[in-house]
């Protein structure tokens, strides 16, 4: 697995990618506010590779580029997948997620 990171400072804008060979199976990305309360405006886990670590490790890196951990800047009420991620993972403080330093396989 491949991890990528982008961020434009000059528009604020970051992305991040997990990909499987060719194919993308993790995506996110969202503003930087300039350092200050990041959020992420959209993360994406293809479904085959969903509860295994891949949307904890990219907001993982996230967080350690910004120095702070991102929260949504969308609404999720519609997405249930989305709502059990973020529920988890703001559920982190109390050390229910470890940080990894490569994708999980």
């Amino acid at each position: 697995m491949l991890f990528e990171f982008h961020y434009d400072p000059e528009s604020d804008w970051y992305e991040a990618r997990v990909s499987l060979g060719k194919h993308i199976i993790g995506y996110l990305h969202g503003y930087a506010n300039r350092g200050w309360n990041p959020q992420v405006n959209n993360i994406w886990v293809h479904e085959q590779h969903r509860r295994k670590g891949i949307g904890s490790f990219m907001m993982s890196k996230i967080g350690d580029y910004f120095g702070q951990a991102p929260l949504p800047g969308t609404p999720i009420e519609d997405n249930e997948a989305a709502k059990g991620f973020w529920k988890n993972y703001t559920e982190a403080t109390s050390g229910r997620f470890r940080k990894r330093e490569r994708p999980p396989e």
